[in-house]
């Protein structure tokens, strides 16, 4: 069986410049979302689907020198470090699944680089997937 890959990310532009009442922005190139609000973006896997008892995704928020790590849960309940990312587990898709990030509400206000990470039992498959702003 082959194995998973990141294919793609879409960080759902129109659709989180909306939900974040930051459309006035959308002139920029960048997605720009609130602290303290959740934002969508959108994974398409090539090869197997995500396993949930396999496979692991982390993703790794930037700014500047500081980062933090965060897995990718079924939960939406923020760990200590205030950032969160989790799939809705009423609403999985294994191939192309949607994970949310929550930003703290005490959030630098800045650019943001992420990464996400899938974790196999081959090893680590990375795919770096830009910028947001805060």
């Amino acid at each position: 069986m082959e194995d998973l890959h990141i294919q793609y990310v879409n960080l759902e532009q129109a659709e989180n410049h909306e939900r974040h009442r930051t459309d006035g922005f959308s002139s920029t190139e960048a997605l720009v979302v609130r602290r303290g609000d959740p934002f969508r973006i959108s994974v398409q896997l090539k090869g197997r689907p995500f396993n949930p008892r396999m496979d692991s995704l982390r993703i790794k928020v930037t700014l500047g020198r500081l980062y933090v790590t965060m897995p990718v849960t079924f939960s939406r309940k923020a760990p200590s470090s205030g950032w969160n990312a989790f799939m809705d587990p009423n609403d999985l898709d294994l191939q192309n699944p949607s994970i949310f990030i929550c930003p703290p509400a005490f959030a630098s206000v800045g650019c943001y680089k992420f990464q996400l990470c899938a974790f196999t039992q081959q090893g680590q498959r990375r795919c770096a997937v830009g910028d947001f702003i805060l």
